[in-house]
């Protein structure tokens, strides 16, 4: 079922109409609504038009984040006491709002690279990542990562 082919069911005016209230209602609070309003439709058909319609329509907090420019004045970085360093609102900051871009040291979709594109870097690189904050203390360099391997 397309956005197309749905909109010739009596109920899709009416989810459309719904939608146009409140964009934020998942699949479950849209069929709940036009249930109440006496229609009689399938979860998953909703589901699968408000899927298809959100694709149509997207997001423009979720467009490409490479497309938008981050909002470097709305914080700034700031000592916390007993914390470290953290970054505070200067400003109201809008939902969804880019603050921070950064491109990755290593991307890759096969987990077996990380290793040797690790290897690869500059050894300030390394030292950069390795200095990073670390969730496990009690682990060295980036055991845990790869294993019980130390660099």
């Amino acid at each position: 079922m397309t956005v197309e082919s749905a909109a010739e069911e009596q109920w899709c005016p009416h989810a459309s109409k719904l939608l146009s209230l409140n964009s934020e209602l998942g699949y479950r609070a849209l069929h709940s609504e036009l249930q109440k309003e006496g229609f009689d439709v399938a979860l998953k058909k909703v589901q699968k038009y408000l899927a298809q319609r959100r694709e149509k329509t997207e997001d423009p907090r979720k467009a490409d984040q490479s497309k938008q420019q981050p909002l470097t004045t709305a914080w700034k970085a700031t000592e916390i006491a007993g914390k470290g360093i953290g970054l505070v609102a200067t400003q109201a900051i809008p939902g969804g709002a880019l603050l921070l871009l950064e491109k990755p040291v290593i991307k890759t979709g096969a987990e077996s690279k990380v290793e040797s594109m690790f290897a690869a870097l500059s050894d300030e690189v390394k030292e950069d990542i390795l200095h990073l904050h670390n969730d496990f203390p009690d682990q060295q360099g980036i055991s845990g990562i790869f294993g019980d391997r130390k660099s």
